[in-house]
């Protein structure tokens, strides 16, 4: 063996970085950790908020479709903390339930159809409806004792407020969609 391919053999065998180059990697990325983490913390929370209020509008979308495929009125109420009745506190969940008196209560009679979870500690629903929405048999809202029907609007904000809060409209026929922008949190 000549002395070139001991040269290429030992070059191999400790080849590497050196701690200059370490240290130049560890800088530049820290540096790409520091710019990147708080618009990965933004986007966190505004999957959190889209999530949460697709889960309602899922549950509004739900008892409609309930309504009328068994001929009967459903409600959505905000919840109880352990979710057996209703209290109209969103913030605990809430349940889609049978409603044949139209009550937006949970009654021994009435048939519990689904519940959903409560929404995160730091969200806030804010509503311009009752404590319930409910459909009759035929997928419209339900009139209130003052002949007003149900319609309004929903609204999730979190502590960064209007800008980033999400929606949800209910119409006077039942239909319910994701509100655009310029929703305003009390």
């Amino acid at each position: 063996m000549d002395y070139s391919s001991q040269n290429i053999q030992a070059r191999k065998l400790y080849s590497g970085f050196t701690l200059i180059e370490l240290l130049i990697t560890l800088a530049v990325a820290s540096i790409l950790l520091t710019v990147a983490v708080p618009g990965f913390s933004g986007f966190f929370q505004d999957n959190l908020l889209r999530t949460q209020i697709q889960s309602l509008h899922t549950a509004i979308a739900f008892a409609r479709d309930e309504a009328v495929r068994r001929g009967v009125s459903v409600s959505v109420c905000g919840s109880t903390p352990n979710q057996a009745g209703c209290d109209g506190s969103w913030h605990n969940g809430w349940l889609v339930f049978t409603d044949p008196d139209e009550n937006g209560v949970l009654d021994a009679g009435d048939s519990r159809l689904r519940v959903w979870e409560g929404i995160e500690p730091n969200r806030l629903i804010y509503s311009n409806v009752l404590s319930y929405v409910g459909f009759d048999s035929q997928g419209f809202l339900q009139q209130r004792q003052d002949n007003r029907d149900l319609a309004g609007t929903f609204m999730l904000c979190d502590d960064r407020g209007a800008p980033e809060a999400r929606g949800i409209q209910i119409s006077s026929n039942g239909r319910s969609r994701m509100a655009p922008g310029g929703i305003v949190c009390p």
